[in-house]
């Protein structure tokens, strides 16, 4: 029951998830899973937009299962969409827009020096492809250093529950692997892999800032598909979303393209003009929210799935204002 709910949440119909994850629930309340399942409850109705049922969800799996591995992250999204709640309702704005530092724990030897790219996993442990003195750091969520990898030139990171992937101009790393990604019939290379994430599927998603191509790769890092084409569609950032939708924004157009996993595309104005002039960053939450960052004005703004501001960061030019100097 929960391996369908999990196939049916990934294949996007997160309704039809809801009748194995609740029956498992109803008959199986004690099964290694049922916490696994109430989690993914959460999820489905957060897909749905029901998101008092969410926040029931995520405090019930709290509650009845004190030592679950989940418990951390329903207390994070819980809240999470605490927050945009109220944010929505015109109240709390700032609350939902606090920012909370967290200090790399690394020896001088080992100091960040130029941040070219920034990730995160469901156990908000931190990736962060340092440029200019070409390492790549993993971060637990208070700043302690996990692990350090040695990459010439690293261009992207992504982590996730299959561990780190990380590029370095066409290439992709993965543990010990070093991987050229080609596409096209006439075996033409990715020039510099600028974003990378596995959707839920596991699929590779790339965006080749050489040529503004979204490709998509398989198993085994095969190409798949053209998401989108360079030729047609200018991109500035990417994203890919909890429920696999691709997020690419055209910072001239001040629109980010929604390509959804079932086929078809949705357009999402973005606002703020005065305040976000050229955006060059983008990442998504599990709500489907978009941030967007402007780092020459050193400024973000939050939207809702449909383009609504939902909150705006402005950064003070001088050391110890929010972010003097944001890079990703």
């Amino acid at each position: 029951l929960y391996g369908m709910g999990e196939v049916l949440v990934k294949q996007g119909q997160p309704q039809r998830a809801l009748v194995p994850i609740s029956t498992l629930m109803t008959q199986a309340p004690d099964s290694p899973l049922a916490d696994d399942a109430l989690f993914l409850k959460g999820i489905c109705l957060c897909r749905l937009e029901d998101f008092p049922e969410a926040i029931r969800a995520f405090q019930s799996l709290r509650d009845r299962y004190p030592d679950s591995r989940y418990r951390a992250r329903a207390r994070d999204r819980n809240t999470h969409l605490l927050r945009m709640l109220q944010a929505r309702e015109g109240e709390a704005r700032d609350l939902y827009s606090q920012i909370h530092f967290v200090l790399p724990g690394l020896s001088s030897e080992w100091r960040i020096r130029s941040v070219i790219s920034m990730a995160t996993d469901a156990a908000n442990r931190m990736a962060i492809a340092d440029s200019r003195s070409g390492v790549v750091h993993v971060l637990d969520p208070e700043g302690t250093p996990l692990s350090r990898t040695d990459i010439k030139q690293p261009s992207a990171v992504w982590l996730g529950p299959d561990g780190l992937l990380a590029s370095s101009r066409g290439d992709v790393i993965e543990g010990a692997r070093r991987i050229s990604l080609i596409f096209g019939g006439d075996g033409q290379r990715v020039g510099e892999a600028a974003y990378i994430a596995r959707d839920p599927l596991s699929r590779l998603i790339v965006w080749d800032k050489k040529s503004d191509n979204v490709l998509r790769f398989g198993e085994g890092m095969a190409f798949d598909t053209i998401l989108s084409d360079g030729r047609q569609q200018r991109v500035d950032a990417a994203a890919v979303g909890e429920d696999g939708s691709v997020y690419l924004l055209d910072s001239r157009e001040r629109t980010v393209r929604v390509l959804q996993p079932g086929g078809g595309t949705r357009n999402v104005p973005i606002g703020l003009e005065a305040l976000l002039r050229r955006p060059d960053f983008m990442a998504v939450d599990f709500l489907g929210n978009i941030y967007v960052m402007d780092t020459s004005s050193r400024a973000i703004g939050a939207f809702e799935p449909g383009g609504s501001v939902l909150a705006q960061v402005v950064s003070g030019k001088e050391d110890g204002a929010p972010f003097p100097r944001p890079l990703a």
